[in-house]
């Protein structure tokens, strides 16, 4: 998802733009297995930034498969920073939210708040974060994002929730998990304004507020005009694996420097909501 919107900015804007994944629009490559091709191709084509958009998301596979968990969300980033130093292009990582467990009340983390590792994949993407680290140009964005990837089996959060409530299916939505979700094209063009300017470190990127996830799908049905008679409430308490809770981003750090305010909540959601009429 992440890729696709990326691809699609750069191209909007007639940068000389290479696409690589497994099902690549450019470039099929196994990124885990094939590393070495990609060395080649830093030679051919000289990027002056390079986008990891690459990761193993789900909680459950994390668990089940701690090597490959760490070969796509450590590894990866390493030899990425490795290559970075070789090439000299920006390496530009996407990060995760997945590091703080809720305590009373929803609050927002800054890029320095301390982080709790509860799960695999917490654990591996937060080791690749250590190693994007290593490299002086690249700039690592913590954050959770939502977008449309039009594939029919594999829906993402926004795609899978506006059909759910389309057909008023049976949903179960956390109202304990807070996120500061915002909508994939607009990140990509905050990263890319914090990536034009030369910064790089960490950074957060995300909506102005934290909300669960049982609001975040009722703002979403009121923009559709729908009601929530299929959804039910459930608690993220008690799941394996074990998830983090309270994601909530602080992104003061990158306002300053942008010089803006990071969208609301409403704004993101009427944002996904235009983006679907559109397609």
């Amino acid at each position: 998802m992440a890729g696709q919107a990326f691809y699609k900015y750069f191209k909007e804007r007639d940068l000389d733009v290479l696409g690589v994944s497994r099902n690549g629009p450019d470039l099929n490559l196994n990124l885990v297995t094939e590393y070495d091709f990609l060395e080649d191709i830093f030679c051919s084509f000289k990027p002056c930034i390079v986008v990891n958009c690459v990761a193993l998301v789900s909680l459950q596979a994390c668990e089940d498969n701690p090597i490959l968990s760490y070969q796509v969300n450590s590894l990866l980033p390493s030899k990425l920073a490795s290559s970075s130093r070789r090439h000299n292009f920006l390496f530009l990582h996407i990060s995760t939210d997945h590091y703080y467990l809720l305590d009373d009340v929803p609050s927002l983390h800054s890029e320095i708040d301390p982080i709790i590792l509860i799960n695999s994949y917490a654990k591996s993407k937060y080791l690749g974060e250590l190693y994007a680290s290593l490299c002086d140009r690249s700039l690592i964005i913590r954050t959770n994002i939502t977008g449309f990837r039009n594939s029919v089996h594999r829906p993402t959060f926004i795609e899978w929730m506006i059909d759910s409530l389309q057909t008023s299916a049976s949903i179960q939505l956390f109202t304990d998990f807070y996120t500061s979700t915002i909508d994939v094209s607009t990140f990509c063009c905050f990263v890319y304004s914090l990536a034009q300017i030369g910064c790089s470190g960490l950074f957060n990127i995300a909506s102005s507020r934290s909300i669960s996830k049982f609001k975040f799908a009722s703002l979403l049905a009121k923009e559709m005009k729908v009601d929530l008679s299929g959804a039910s409430e459930a608690s993220v308490q008690g799941l394996h694996p074990a998830r983090a809770s309270d994601l909530g981003l602080d992104c003061c750090k990158a306002e300053a420097i942008l010089g803006l305010v990071m969208p609301s909540p409403e704004e993101v959601v009427c944002s996904l909501w235009r983006q679907y009429d559109l397609l």
